[in-house]
């Protein structure tokens, strides 16, 4: 067989080239494979940013709510205190009647003076007694007409008062009436958040599976892994001696040792009520309780980083909570600012981790 001509040969050359350069320009533009790492992280993001939304969202509702219950509370307050001003008016009324007719009845009863006898009987000495006896009808009279106007002026106030209080009623229940449509309204816009979320967390779970070992426990997984309220069990560790409550492995660590010291000071353990609590928890906990609990979402219950305690400790000024004030920040531990006495809601009982 001839060998191929140089131009033939020239020409396979150049197109090998050319397949070489475009399957290299091919590999450098082509995108990655995905990994499920990625795509994991991916998922965490879009359902922390529908978490992070819907959070905005209560918040602001819960605001106006809380703003219009303390409008309600002062009403009341003013309410009550014209009530009491009332009852108050009318004892004054009470009062004057009595007064009035008091003195009615002691004028029906009053003799004649002697003095004004003696006068119309011709004895004019009686003259100064009767002087006397005119000047003290006329204080009587003026005395009269003093509690006359008294009573018509207690009258007239307590008139104005209870009308007041009775527009002042009207208004409040209108009002309280509002509230519980706005409290309504943000127990519905909750759990529509939390059946919205949960079809994004059962995604997030499916991709987790492929990349979190099955079967895993208390693992210190990425925080990026995360979204608040849906942890995954595998990344919890069991507080050792509350059954039933976890947290982030590090958090749990550090609070068992807490719980170890505060033992050897009392004797006896950590008393704990809550520890990690997931969306759908903290959606019922703020069903219940909105002006307390924290917004969904929001809540470092949420990122198992935070403890409600008990046994003494949530109660301000008590030994245990002194204690707590005292060595809880050595393993990690603090009682934020907003939960102290002067804080936005005081709560003895909260304690949070990671934030010294």
């Amino acid at each position: 067989m001839p060998a191929p001509s140089a131009p033939r040969r020239l020409t396979a050359v150049i197109a090998l080239i050319v397949a070489m350069a475009l399957a290299l320009v091919g590999a450098l533009t082509a995108p990655a494979a995905a990994s499920p790492e990625g795509d994991l992280n991916a998922a965490v993001a879009r359902l922390q940013a529908k978490i992070d939304s819907g959070a905005g969202r209560l918040a602001a509702a819960t605001a106006r709510w809380e703003t219009g219950s303390a409008a309600l509370d002062r009403s009341l307050q003013t309410n009550l205190n014209a009530g009491f001003a009332l009852d108050a008016s009318r004892e004054r009324v009470r009062h004057s009647q009595d007064a009035v007719n008091a003195f009615a009845n002691s004028a029906y009863r009053m003799p004649m003076n002697p003095g004004v006898v003696g006068l119309f009987r011709g004895d004019l000495l009686a003259y100064h007694d009767f002087n006397i006896a005119q000047r003290g009808i006329n204080k009587a009279a003026i005395d009269q007409q003093s509690l006359l106007t008294a009573l018509e002026s207690s009258r007239n106030a307590a008139e104005k008062l209870a009308s007041h209080t009775g527009i002042g009623a009207a208004a409040a229940q209108r009002a309280q009436a509002l509230l519980d449509d706005e409290l309504e309204g943000l127990r519905v816009l909750a759990a529509q958040d939390q059946n919205d979320l949960s079809k994004a967390a059962a995604e997030l779970a499916a991709l987790r599976a492929r990349y979190v070992p099955t079967g895993s426990t208390c693992s210190a997984l990425p925080n990026e892994l995360f979204a608040n309220g849906f942890l995954p069990p595998g990344a919890l560790c069991p507080l050792r001696d509350a059954p039933g409550q976890s947290l982030l492995p590090a958090a749990a660590a550090s609070f068992d040792q807490l719980s170890a010291a505060y033992q050897q000071a009392f004797g006896t353990p950590v008393c704990v009520t809550d520890s990690y609590r997931d969306y759908a928890s903290q959606v019922a906990v703020y069903r219940d309780k909105p002006s307390l609990a924290a917004t969904p979402g929001r809540s470092r219950h949420g990122l198992g980083l935070a403890v409600d305690l008990c046994g003494g400790i949530q109660s301000f000024g008590t030994v245990a909570h002194r204690w707590m004030l005292a060595n809880a920040g050595g393993f990690g531990f603090v009682h934020p600012a907003w939960a102290e006495p002067g804080g936005s809601k005081p709560e003895p009982w909260h304690w949070e981790f990671g934030l010294a």
